[in-house]
């Protein structure tokens, strides 16, 4: 017969020992016995084969990455008897700043209109991708992105997402950098609590010029010859953001008559 003893419960990243006590009919542990095991995805195991010891017990040393319920089976050689352990993995108990390389990284990329308010959500995750609830999430850089303050902090819900606010009326894109609660600490080095960085990007006004929110359009000449000269017609938005594919109509005037022209 074969028994298993071991935790029903660990953390990511932490190593636990199973005991495998093989015994004869009559309760005898008995030696030599070669054992294997069949761990799931999502469970590393430093040996697939132990041989027990004069005690009976033969020791497997494994270790849960990914988060979730499992079943482990344990074999004799022959495969007539089994036994079966059952362990749940946590996200690593270390969280986001345990220093194990956990990271945050936008669910979708961020994007907004230039003076829109948008929304950065970051998944928050242990160094083996499993989402992190209630962790400290910090703003280390905005890269001037309106809305964002530095060391503003947020706490990740039970999704494991964390979630900013930005407001920017200057069209492009933004490299924002996101840090763990150990951020401003000074016996860190430059950088070491930084988990992720998200690149943000702002569009212009939608509304375009002819949206009716101070839209403009600048008119620049410049005399090419005595004759000639060119007209330059630039189009932006009320934030002063060019605006591609916007109609734009003049009038030439010839004497007493004039005749629309649309661009």
């Amino acid at each position: 017969n074969i028994t298993v003893e071991g935790p029903s419960t660990t953390s990511a990243g932490q190593q636990q020992v199973f005991e495998v006590v093989a015994t004869d009919v009559y309760g005898n542990r008995v030696g030599s016995e070669n054992i294997s095991v069949t761990v799931p995805t999502g469970i590393v195991g430093a040996e697939n084969t132990v041989t027990t010891d004069e005690s009976g017990i033969a020791r497997f040393r494994l270790t849960g990455e990914l988060a979730g319920d499992y079943e482990i089976q344990f074999s004799d050689e022959s495969g007539a008897f089994t036994g079966t352990a059952n362990l749940t993995v946590d996200p690593d108990s270390d969280g986001l700043s345990g220093g194990d390389g956990g990271t945050v990284s936008a669910v979708t990329p961020p994007k907004a209109a230039a003076g829109q308010t948008g929304v950065i959500e970051l998944n928050v995750t242990d160094q083996f991708g499993n989402l992190l609830s209630n962790e400290t999430v910090i703003v280390a850089t905005t890269d001037g992105l309106g809305g964002l303050v530095t060391s503003t902090a947020t706490t990740s819900n039970s999704s494991g997402v964390a979630k900013f606010e930005f407001s920017e009326t200057s069209a492009g894109d933004y490299e924002v950098a996101f840090a763990d609660d150990t951020f401003g600490d000074a016996t860190n080095l430059p950088g070491e609590s930084i988990r992720g960085t998200v690149t943000v990007t702002v569009s212009n006004d939608p509304a375009g010029v002819s949206g009716g929110t101070g839209g403009e359009i600048t008119i620049t000449t410049t005399q090419v010859s005595y004759d000639r000269g060119r007209i330059a017609v630039t189009a932006t938005d009320q934030y002063g953001n060019p605006v591609v594919g916007e109609t734009l109509g003049f009038f030439v005037l010839t004497g007493d008559a004039g005749v629309a022209v649309t661009l």
